[in-house]
């Protein structure tokens, strides 16, 4: 889809020189004004287009934190859900360190797909 993009606003721009040019080659200042404006508006399209996609590169980064405060199906309550803050996805529990004396917690660690790790205080009830 993004290469399909590039192309849309590859081709928009490219029009938009055909006008410009057509628009030096005139003769008379109303044809001349018209090239003008189509050149004006095939430079708008492209524009329109370019974003088009920032919007949705917005909308996908907005998911991806809402989804995280979004809680999942029903968790194995003997383990915590822990969210990745950097993609949004379910991490997973990848290793528990012994509380260490007097009275400290135990540490979990949670590892995402993307790569992020995490460690927090455990806390058994």
């Amino acid at each position: 889809m993004l290469q399909r993009l590039a192309e849309r606003v590859a081709e928009c721009q490219r029009r938009a020189r055909e006008a410009r040019e057509s628009a030096e080659r005139a003769h008379d200042s109303a044809s001349k004004t018209d090239y003008e404006n189509l050149e004006r508006r095939w430079l708008l399209l492209a524009e329109s287009y370019q974003l088009s996609d920032r919007v949705s590169h917005f909308n996908d980064e907005v998911r991806k934190r809402i989804a995280v405060l979004r809680p999942l199906d029903p968790p194995d309550p003997a383990v915590p859900s822990v969210m990745c803050p950097n993609c949004g996805k379910r991490m997973r529990l990848v290793q528990i360190e012994p509380r260490s004396p007097p009275h400290g917690s135990e540490t979990a660690t949670f590892q995402c797909t993307c790569g992020e790790k995490l460690a927090q205080p455990l806390r058994r009830d």
